[in-house]
C-alpha cells in the first residue's frame, strides 16, 4: 500500500462562530514550521491588521508540527492569544491503486488549535438548536393529528381537549427529546471526567516546545445548553405530576360523574358527584393511610421521609403502568402486524368479531328503543305548562337524530287524539325522580350505542378490505377489483385508480411480505429489549445489547448513532 490516495474531510468543527477574517492554516508532516510561522506573522503585522483568529489544522503525523507552530507563534509574537484546542478523529478513505476498487475506511487523529486575539467567551457559542426545535414542532404535529383523529374538538369541552393535548404532547415530546439529552449527558461526562491526550512535539532549532495536552470532547451536532433541558424537564415533570395526581384521581372522576349524572340542576349534579365518588376517594384515603402506617413502622417518619414515600408511591404506580404497556407493546404489536400478513386468517377473525359485535349492537338498540318509548310517554304526560317541561326538553335534546322523527310523529298522533295514555304519576317528586333516572340511563345507552356503531362500521370496512385482497389474489390478469362500497382514501385513489395492476402487486404481493418482515423485525427488537431489561443491572460484564451499542458509539463520539 505504498501508493495511497487519501481523501480527507474538512477540519474539525469548533464550538465557536469564527471571525470572518480567521486565517486557516493546514499543517502537514513535511511542512516547515519556520516558514508557516513567518507567513502568519507577516499576515498579523500587515497594514490593515484585520486578522483576529488563526487555526492550525493537522491530521496524523502533522499533529506535532501544528502544535509546534502554535507554540512558536505565541512565543515569538508580542500579541496575547486566547487558545482553544480541539482534538478528535476524521474519516479517511484509503484506496489501493492496484485494484482501483478496494477502499478502506479509517479514523485518524486530528487537531485544530484556535488562537484568538479576542476572548473566546465573547464569541457567540454555536447552538445547534435546529434538531431541538424540529423535534418540538414534529411532536406538536403528531399530537394534533392524533387529537383530530381520535376526538372531536367541536363537541368536546375545552378543558378536556387541553388536558388531553398536554398529556399526549409531553408523552410524544419525551420520545424525541430524550435522545438529544442523552448525547448531551455523554458530552458533559467527557468534559467532567476527561481523558487527556498528550502529544510531544519535535524540538526546533530555536527553542524546545513543551508537551501539549488536550482533551478529546467534540460537542454533539445537536448541542443545546443544558439549562434549556433543565427547564423543559421541570415543566414536563411538574405538569405531569399535576395531571397524574390531581387531574386523574381527583378532577377526572368528578368531571365524569358530573357528565354522566341525570340531574338537571347544577346543585343536583354536584351533590350526585360527591356521593358517587365518596367510595372511590374513601378507598384511596384508606390505602394511603395504610401505606403511611407501614412506612412509619419501618423508619422514622419526618418531612423528608414523607416526601420520599410520596415519590416512591408515584414511581411504583408509574412502573406498574409501564410494565403493562411495555408488555403489550413488546408482544401484541409484533404479533398483530405479523397476523395482518395472513389475509385469510384476518378475514375469518374479523368476521368472528362482527358476529359478536352484532349481538351487542342488537341489545343496545333494543334498550335504546325502550328508553325512547319512555321519553314519548313522558312527552304525553308532561304538558308545556308543567314546571318539569324544561327538564324533559333537556332529555329530548340528547335523543339521537334517527329517533327524533319517531317522537314527533307519536306526539302528532297524540295531539290529534289518536293515542291516549294514562297518567302514571301522582305527584311531581315521583315524576322528577323518574325523569332523572331516565336521563341518566339515556346518556349511558347513547354513549354505548355510538361506540358500538363506530366499531361496527370500522369492522365492516375492514372485512370488505380483507375480502377484496383474498378474492383479488386469485385473479390471473393481476388487476385489482374493489367491491368495498365505502370510498377509498384520497391517497389510494390518487395512486391506483388508473393503475389497477400496480394496486394488485401492492396489496397482493408486496403487502403480505412487507408486513411479515416488519413483524419478524419488531419481534427480534422485542427480544433484544427483554434481554436488555433482564440484564440491566449487570455492569460487569455488560450484557445489554443496547448498552454495548451506546458504549461503542460513545468511544467514537458518534452522537447521531447514540440518538
Amino acid at each position: 500500500m505504498s501508493n495511497e490516495q487519501h481523501s480527507l474531510k474538512e477540519s474539525l468543527p469548533l464550538p465557536f462562530t469564527l471571525h470572518s477574517s480567521c486565517l486557516h492554516m493546514q499543517v502537514k508532516a513535511g511542512s516547515r514550521t519556520k516558514n508557516l510561522v513567518a507567513y502568519v506573522r507577516r499576515k498579523l503585522s500587515s497594514a490593515d491588521n484585520s486578522i483576529e483568529q488563526i487555526t492550525w489544522n493537522a491530521t496524523g503525523d502533522g499533529i506535532t508540527k501544528a502544535i509546534a507552530c502554535a507554540e512558536m507563534l505565541k512565543r515569538e509574537s508580542n500579541l496575547t492569544f486566547h487558545e482553544y484546542v480541539q482534538i478528535g478523529y476524521k474519516a479517511k478513505d484509503v484506496k489501493i491503486s492496484i485494484t482501483e476498487k478496494t477502499k478502506l475506511n479509517k479514523d485518524i487523529p486530528s487537531i485544530c488549535v484556535l488562537l484568538s486575539k479576542v476572548p473566546l467567551n465573547s464569541i457567540k457559542t454555536k447552538m445547534s438548536s435546529i434538531a431541538f426545535i424540529f423535534n418540538i414542532i414534529f411532536s406538536l404535529i403528531i399530537t394534533l393529528i392524533f387529537l383530530y383523529r381520535c376526538g372531536n374538538y367541536r363537541r368536546q369541552h375545552v378543558v378536556t381537549t387541553i388536558a388531553v393535548f398536554i398529556a399526549w404532547f409531553f408523552s410524544t415530546l419525551t420520545i424525541f427529546i430524550l435522545p438529544l439529552d442523552i448525547s448531551l449527558a455523554i458530552y458533559r461526562d467527557c468534559v467532567t471526567h476527561p481523558e487527556p491526550v498528550t502529544v510531544k512535539p519535535p524540538t526546533s532549532n530555536n527553542s524546545l516546545i513543551n508537551n501539549s495536552t488536550a482533551v478529546v470532547c467534540p460537542r454533539p451536532w445537536s448541542y443545546v445548553d443544558r439549562n434549556v433541558y433543565a427547564v423543559l424537564w421541570q415543566v414536563v415533570f411538574w405538569t405531569s405530576q399535576v395531571l397524574t395526581w390531581y387531574l386523574e384521581p381527583l378532577i377526572l372522576p368528578l368531571m365524569q360523574s358530573f357528565r354522566e349524572t341525570g340531574e338537571f340542576s347544577i346543585k343536583g349534579k354536584i351533590r350526585y358527584t360527591i356521593k358517587a365518588n365518596l367510595i372511590f376517594y374513601g378507598t384511596l384515603l384508606l390505602l394511603f393511610i395504610i401505606l403511611v402506617i407501614y412506612v412509619a413502622t419501618k423508619v422514622t417518619m419526618d418531612s423528608s421521609s414523607f416526601t420520599a414515600t410520596l415519590v416512591a408511591a408515584s414511581t411504583t404506580w408509574g412502573l406498574f403502568l409501564l410494565v403493562l404497556m411495555l408488555g403489550y407493546g413488546l408482544i401484541q404489536v409484533p404479533k398483530n402486524i405479523y397476523n395482518h400478513s395472513r389475509t385469510s386468517y384476518m378475514l375469518a377473525h374479523t368476521q368472528f368479531k362482527l358476529s359478536r359485535l352484532y349481538n351487542e349492537k342488537v341489545d343496545v338498540e333494543e334498550r335504546l328503543d325502550s328508553l325512547i318509548d319512555d321519553v314519548i310517554k313522558f312527552c304525553m304526560q308532561i304538558k308545556t305548562t308543567d314546571p318539569l317541561r324544561p327538564c324533559l326538553e333537556q332529555i329530548i335534546q340528547i335523543v339521537p337524530e334517527q329517533y327524533s322523527n319517531r317522537i314527533q310523529l307519536t306526539l302528532n298522533d297524540y295531539a290529534n287524539n289518536r293515542i291516549s295514555i294514562p297518567n302514571r304519576f301522582t305527584d311531581d317528586d315521583e315524576k322528577e325522580k323518574q325523569l332523572i333516572k331516565l336521563h341518566e340511563r339515556l346518556k349511558t345507552n347513547i354513549h354505548v350505542h355510538n361506540r358500538v356503531q363506530v366499531s361496527w362500521t370500522r369492522q365492516i370496512n375492514e372485512a370488505f378490505y380483507f375480502e377484496d385482497i383474498v378474492k383479488n389474489a386469485e385473479n390471473t390478469n393481476h388487476e385489482f377489483v374493489r367491491t368495498n362500497p365505502s370510498s377509498a382514501t384520497w391517497l389510494r385513489r390518487k395512486l391506483f385508480d388508473k393503475h389497477p395492476k400496480l394496486e394488485w402487486y401492492t396489496y397482493c404481493v408486496l403487502r403480505p411480505w412487507g408486513l411479515r418482515l416488519l413483524g419478524i423485525g419488531l419481534g427480534l427488537i422485542s427480544l433484544l429489549v427483554i434481554w436488555s431489561e433482564m440484564t440491566f443491572f449487570s455492569t460487569s460484564p455488560v450484557l445489554s445489547i443496547f448498552a454495548q451499542c451506546v458504549t461503542a458509539a460513545s468511544r467514537h463520539y458518534s452522537y447521531l448513532t447514540i440518538e
